[in-house]
């Protein structure tokens, strides 16, 4: 069928991708996702912020400052101004969980639509990686367009009250509607299992690190976190570590959403976010990775990119038990944080498990984003290459 598609097609790939992140944020899923599309396909992407899905908290106020300083970074990808790439913001108020909020809305949407209708043709996919009122108005818009729901988190994890309901629904309705889920951890594909028939695992993966690795140029052990700290963040794990190995430094690097709840440790540095070009060369001080995130709802359903890129460098791993970390062990070069608090952690033997280089490149190969999407790229309705 793909070969009879391919040879009578007229159009070009082309693909909407609602985004649950910024296009201008640090790169995650949803960027890597695009890359690969256009670089796979050759296709034009209209890629959709789509604004607040909840009502507004007092701690948005400190992150609207920030956003808005004209000293904040450009954390985007290197082909935010590409050609191939449209890039629209929903216009929106922060009242979606209401249905007179959704009315207005779908008012202000009206610019919105009329960009998508020019852009929509046969030969588009909608990729969308967000439950919200947008997501399910394109759906019902364009039903004969293929549509994926790619289910990156447990997004009614992240609210309360009337917000989360809101979420239930339109996370509920977007399943249903959708031709295939992607889920990108075991607990995803569970949470979806009563769309069993249509959901594929899909596990985060990293973008490829340098060919060798540098030897930093310094001396002293270095712990290091590189990624969002948030309210899933344990600032007192970070504490007792630093105070369990005092000479050594512990390197938090990236945006701070939710600070430190006191002082911290001398010996416990905080550096800005960089983007994602830059993120091996900051990983390149650590001798450990690490990830202490507090195990709840919303990270029961995570598969944290940032092990990818630890390993991608061969750097062992201390990690807390949660999500995906849970499932895995030291021969996936992982220890878990109950071994420092119990006194089992053997320090030595960590450092001494740094991957062979001949072990890193080949878990770089096979958790690679390409290899990721690679494998369901048959649910795109697609051919595997692009019409000549």
């Amino acid at each position: 069928m793909s070969g009879l598609r391919a040879m009578f097609r007229r159009d070009p790939l082309r693909l909407i991708y609602l985004s649950p992140v910024p296009l201008g944020s640090f790169a995650q899923r949803p960027h890597h996702f695009v890359h690969w599309f256009h670089q796979r396909y050759g296709g034009d992407v209209l890629w959709i912020d789509p604004g607040p899905s909840r009502l507004p908290r007092r701690s948005d106020w400190p992150r609207l400052a920030k956003y808005f300083q004209s000293s904040s970074p450009t954390l985007g990808p290197d082909w935010r101004d590409a050609p191939w790439l449209q890039h629209v913001i929903a216009k929106v108020l922060p009242f979606e969980p209401f249905a007179w909020g959704r009315w207005v809305n779908r008012v202000l949407w009206q610019d919105l639509l009329k960009q998508t209708d020019d852009f929509v043709n046969p030969e588009t996919v909608l990729v969308l990686g967000k439950p919200c009122a947008l997501s399910l108005a394109l759906i019902q818009r364009y039903p004969q367009q293929r549509c994926i729901f790619d289910a990156m988190d447990h997004m009614p994890g992240f609210l309360t009250g009337v917000s989360r309901r809101w979420m239930v629904q339109a996370e509920r309705g977007l399943a249903q509607q959708a031709d295939a889920i992607w889920a990108s951890a075991h607990a995803l594909v569970e949470h979806h299992s009563d769309h069993a028939d249509k959901v594929s695992l899909v596990l985060n993966a990293l973008t490829q690190p340098p060919l060798a690795r540098k030897q930093p140029d310094r001396t002293g052990l270095v712990f290091g976190y590189l990624g969002v700290i948030d309210r899933w963040f344990d600032w007192g794990l970070i504490t007792a570590l630093a105070k369990a190995f005092p000479d050594a430094c512990v390197e938090l690097v990236g945006p701070i959403h939710v600070p430190a709840p006191g002082p911290l440790p001398s010996n416990v540095h905080c550096l800005p976010a960089v983007p994602q070009h830059q993120v091996y060369q900051a990983m390149e001080r650590f001798d450990v990775g690490l990830i202490p995130f507090a195990s709840n709802d919303v990270t029961a359903y995570v598969d944290p990119v940032k092990y990818y890129e630890y390993r991608a460098l061969g750097l062992p791993v201390l990690s807390t038990r949660f999500g995906e970390m849970s499932r895995r062990n030291a021969s996936d070069g992982v220890v878990f944080w109950d071994q420092l608090i119990l006194g089992k952690l053997d320090l030595p033997a960590l450092l001494a498990s740094q991957a062979s280089e001949q072990a890193r490149l080949s878990f770089c190969e096979r958790n690679s984003w390409t290899c990721r999407f690679n494998s369901v790229a048959d649910t795109l309705c697609f051919p595997s290459t692009p019409e000549s």
